[in-house]
């Protein structure tokens, strides 16, 4: 229930009944259990009076560890592949100049990207372009996605998938240009949870990944299906993390949705996708 600091606890808990903690206000709550900093003191950096907060809510909490659950364990395993020279030599522009001129790469569609440069104006988007160059595609100023003549992450995916024939796999992407390029690759055998389907089409799609034995992928970013996702553990033990956010709580959740109560065989496999040499 604590993914960041008490606050966390305290939200869920005042849903329920305020009296509980005792505290109808963040601003009363953070005065005793939180410790506060950042600009003008007004941040949460963390927590304190740990114990006395636990001593509080011990009546009305129950906790069951995966131990106590009987949940299988989690194995890891990495595919690896080597990005193309494209790729590379646009990787290191991006890292030396925090620009790329696109004319200097080798696109699908060449014709209207002769003036267009893709600028990373800090750090955190320069991540984001390097990550989206090791998947086969960049995404310009104008909002459009540019894809390289080679994808060698969709292939690799393809490779795995040609020896997991028999399994149903969740497929974990951060960006849409990558749900849809594996839509596209796997056609009817895939179904998408994601940002641009409705709730009603998303509900849809995890039940035709639950109940179809024709739909053996279940592709989604984290931030859609990575929390509250429950029953791709009951048909289900390996995902593969086509691309990764930056999130380690969204990781977590992630991982558990096929590792938990009810979870079908004796372990949960999970395989990372890796450009060689990219970050």
């Amino acid at each position: 229930p604590i993914a960041k600091t008490l606050l966390d606890e305290w939200a869920q808990l005042s849903l329920m009944d305020y009296s509980i903690t005792g505290h109808r206000y963040k601003t009363t709550f953070n005065a005793q259990f939180s410790q506060m900093g950042g600009f003008n003191g007004r941040e949460v950096v963390g927590s304190r009076n740990v114990e006395e907060f636990n001593r509080i809510i011990a009546p009305y909490v129950f906790r069951a560890t995966k131990e106590q659950l009987n949940t299988p364990p989690k194995l890891f395993d990495e595919l690896v592949f080597n990005m193309t020279n494209q790729q590379r030599n646009a990787q290191e522009e991006l890292r030396q100049t925090l620009e790329l001129e696109l004319r200097s790469i080798e696109l699908w569609e060449e014709e209207n990207v002769e003036d267009v440069i893709v600028r990373a104006p800090n750090v955190g988007v320069l991540y984001m372009k390097l990550q989206q160059v090791a998947n086969g595609f960049i995404i310009d100023r104008d909002n459009n996605v540019n894809w390289f003549k080679e994808n060698p992450r969709l292939d690799i995916l393809e490779d795995f998938l040609s020896i997991e024939r028999e399994q149903k796999i969740v497929i974990w992407a951060r960006f849409h240009p990558d749900i849809e390029a594996i839509m596209k690759r796997f056609g009817e055998m895939a179904v998408a949870y994601y940002g641009l389907i409705d709730q009603e089409q998303k509900r849809e799609n995890k039940k035709r990944f639950i109940n179809d034995d024709k739909v053996r992928l279940f592709v989604a970013n984290q931030q859609s299906a990575g929390v509250g996702v429950d029953g791709l553990q009951e048909v289900c033990q390996t995902a593969v993390y086509y691309s990764q956010d930056f999130n380690s709580i969204l990781r977590t959740q992630s991982e558990d949705r096929i590792n938990r109560f009810g979870s079908i065989g004796e372990s949960s496999r999970y395989f990372d996708i890796i450009g060689r040499a990219s970050i």
